[in-house]
């Protein structure tokens, strides 16, 4: 029978207590670059390798520190306006944080609609 999901959320969270136990404290860097993709012909198919598909979308750096939010695209300019749900999450979270994402959105097919970031 598989764990249960609370019992896999414990163990997430005791993972995460861990690291956090591990850690070194120090303030965040004032500013720092997206990962960028980079192209490959072919999947990869390896374990040791983590990898995360193009999106199609605006590659996000979010900074939340008590509470106060920007969110920034690679051209630097403040993007936080833009999109107000993803916004209200990340305070909803209760951490501060730097994230590091895409903002995608998907068409009525589920397919990443770049034309649709532009509204």
């Amino acid at each position: 029978m598989p764990p249960s999901r609370t019992a896999g959320k414990k163990s997430i969270q005791r993972g995460i207590q861990k690291l956090i136990q591990q850690g070194i404290k120090a303030p965040p860097p004032s500013t720092i670059s997206p990962m960028l993709c980079t192209l490959t012909k072919t999947p990869i198919d390896d374990p040791d390798y983590l990898f995360e598909m193009k999106w199609d979308g605006y590659r996000i750096i979010s900074h939340v520190h008590k509470k106060k939010l920007r969110m920034d695209p690679r051209s630097a300019l403040d993007y936080t306006g833009r999109y107000p749900l993803i916004v209200k999450a990340l305070r909803d979270l209760g951490h501060d944080l730097v994230l590091d994402g895409e903002v995608v959105v998907f068409n009525a097919e589920g397919i990443p609609d770049f034309d649709a970031l532009q509204l």
